[in-house]
């Protein structure tokens, strides 16, 4: 941040592939599960699977560990 502190997050979960071309309405609910709203402090990214497609979403979810000064 502007202060030089550097914010430390843990890889916790990485999602096994999510269709998003035909998806079921569980599909859907577990995708918009990763994307909605949390009081906890988490980095979640969201990508495209397999590689150079979008067939399926894959995410990677880190939770705030602490930060250095």
């Amino acid at each position: 941040d502007e202060q030089g502190r550097t914010f430390v997050y843990q890889v916790t979960e990485v999602s096994s592939p999510i269709p998003q071309l035909g998806a079921t309405a569980a599909d859907q609910a577990r995708a918009a599960a990763y994307i909605a709203p949390s009081a906890q402090a988490k980095l979640t990214l969201m990508t495209g699977w397999p590689a150079f497609s979008n067939t399926h979403y894959l995410f990677v979810v880190a939770q705030f560990v602490g930060r250095t000064q």
